[in-house]
């Protein structure tokens, strides 16, 4: 049996997204019909879903950083990696050991180094997010945490900001020299044209 999808009541017409939810439609049928059952049936359907960071995964391929495309998941892995969990690790590894040498914001950040703090900072990254820019972000995040002893917000941003700028580094070796190369491009093109 034939289906005109054309003709009858046509419903998905009427959806947010009607060539989608068509399109759906056809693969459900086609599905169904397989010879071999629905499981066998191999779809054609696009499956859209969110990168990983996705301006960093673009540096990682452009650089074939191997380091740096395992954790935003371009390399094939059992499960997804989490760039930002990433970065979180290496910040508070270098808070711990700053401070075992003393560094008392190092001492006062113990337990405040978290995924949610440094995320902005890493994702606008690949956008040149600055020094300054890495800190206003972080101050706001740290101004949320309840328990944060708000005398050492401005300190603690600078520490965290840093940290987290060359922890980035440290996982994405080739990022930064590809957004020098690209701004000083950028800087020829707009001075010679």
């Amino acid at each position: 049996m034939n289906i005109c999808w054309l003709q009858g009541r046509q419903w998905w017409r009427e959806q947010e997204e009607p060539w989608q939810i068509l399109a759906c439609c056809k693969e459900i049928v086609a599905a169904m019909r397989n010879a071999e059952g629905v499981t066998k049936h191999v779809s054609q359907f696009p499956v859209h879903q969110d990168g990983s960071c996705n301006g960093l995964q673009h540096y990682a391929a452009l650089g074939r950083d191997e380091r740096g495309a395992e954790s935003v998941s371009l390399r094939p892995l059992d499960a997804p990696q989490d760039v930002y969990g990433d970065v979180t690790q290496i910040v508070e590894e270098q808070r711990r050991e700053d401070a075992e040498n003393g560094v008392e914001i190092a001492k006062i950040l113990e337990g405040f180094v978290q995924r949610k703090v440094i995320k902005q900072s890493v994702m606008t990254t690949v956008y040149g997010v600055t020094l300054y820019g890495a800190i206003l972000q972080i101050k706001r995040q740290l101004k949320d945490l309840e328990d944060f002893p708000k005398q050492h917000i401005q300190q603690a941003a600078v520490y965290l900001a840093r940290s987290t700028l060359s922890s980035i580094g440290k996982i994405f070796t080739s990022s930064r020299a590809i957004q020098e190369w690209f701004n000083s491009v950028s800087i020829f093109t707009r001075i010679n044209s």
